[in-house]
């Protein structure tokens, strides 16, 4: 059994309030305490109700009404109300309702729509987020098929938004750019899904994933999702610039770029050379940097990357065939 009383705020609330004691009767204080946690509820956005997960009021997450509290105080809700505008057709869900829950159950582990149905059953999380029914896969296919450029593009600002939220609450601060790509394979005829390199599903058609991480936040500043036939380098200088772009430097300074080694190739060190910035590429293991390693470096260069000495390593400089001159590995 699951239980939410909202104590951290009445306890804040009380805190608050607790001067008053050596004034008022205690009846008055809690009057005082409860008119405290009704304003902090206000100004929040939280729920303001108390529920016992039981046979009749059930729920599939206990963190589900928590995360709609959470979504509410960064004001997700209201960004997509704001700045993501749909094309307005008779619908029991307004616009900015369907991208919201989207959001909510990707956290709580549904990842495809057709699996959301378990959720219209869930009485707690309906009604802390203020709806009589869940969406059914349909509904949200249709809402979906919405979508045009132009609103890709506001969700993407609705993302930059978040990022300034993040700024508002920390100090400047140096940060890293995580680079990475996956293969994501499709059944069925899916838009733009084409058969590429697939070391999951050899010969199953797929997409082609590129996302930048803003680490130490772990929050993902830019996405892409391309045909199966892309590679992880295919555009990838134009998603790189685009990922400098969107983030605040006024606030977050790049450190470092790390990629693993879909991205190693000379085209993008150059992108990172001309910005001036630190890197990390993950070398791929081509015969000649793999002979030059193994036969060419004296064993004693090599020192332990960590204390158990498990892993070695040794830094040389080195010029691929096709390259125009040496970098260090």
């Amino acid at each position: 059994m699951v239980v939410y009383d909202g104590s951290k705020i009445e306890a804040f609330a009380g805190a608050v309030a607790g001067g008053w004691g050596y004034f008022y009767p205690r009846s008055r204080v809690n009057a005082i305490i409860n008119r405290n946690k009704r304003e902090i509820i206000k100004q929040l956005g939280l729920s303001d109700f108390t529920y016992v997960a039981d046979d009749k009021y059930m729920t599939y997450s206990a963190m589900g009404s928590l995360l709609v509290d959470f979504m509410n105080i960064i004001g997700l809700s209201r960004l997509f109300k704001d700045y993501v505008h749909i094309d307005k057709r008779e619908s029991t869900y307004p616009s900015d309702k369907i991208p919201q829950l989207l959001v909510l159950q990707n956290i709580l582990g549904y990842d495809r729509i057709e699996s959301v149905r378990p959720l219209n059953q869930d009485t707690v999380l309906k009604a802390q987020l203020g709806i009589e029914n869940y969406p059914d896969p349909e509904t949200f296919r249709d809402k979906l098929q919405r979508y045009t450029e132009e609103n890709i593009g506001q969700l993407f600002f609705v993302n930059q938004k978040l990022l300034d939220v993040i700024c508002n609450l920390t100090e400047a601060r140096y940060v890293d750019l995580h680079f990475d790509a996956k293969v994501i394979t499709v059944y069925g005829d899916q838009e733009g899904a084409e058969v590429g390199y697939n070391p999951h599903k050899f010969g199953r058609k797929s997409y082609h994933l590129k996302v930048c991480v803003v680490e130490p936040f772990g929050f993902i500043l830019t996405i892409s999702l391309e045909s199966g036939t892309a590679v992880s380098s295919t555009g990838f200088v134009e998603f790189y610039q685009k990922s400098v772009a969107a983030l605040p430097q006024n606030h977050l300074v790049i450190q470092n770029v790390r990629l693993y080694s879909g991205f190693f190739s000379e085209g993008n060190v150059e992108a990172f050379e001309g910005d001036f910035v630190f890197f990390e590429v993950v070398a791929k293991k081509y015969g000649n940097i793999k002979h030059w390693v193994t036969e060419c470096i004296p064993e004693e260069d090599f020192e332990p990357f960590y204390y158990d000495e498990s892993i070695c390593g040794a830094s040389f400089s080195f010029r691929l065939n096709e390259w125009k001159k040496p970098r260090l590995l």
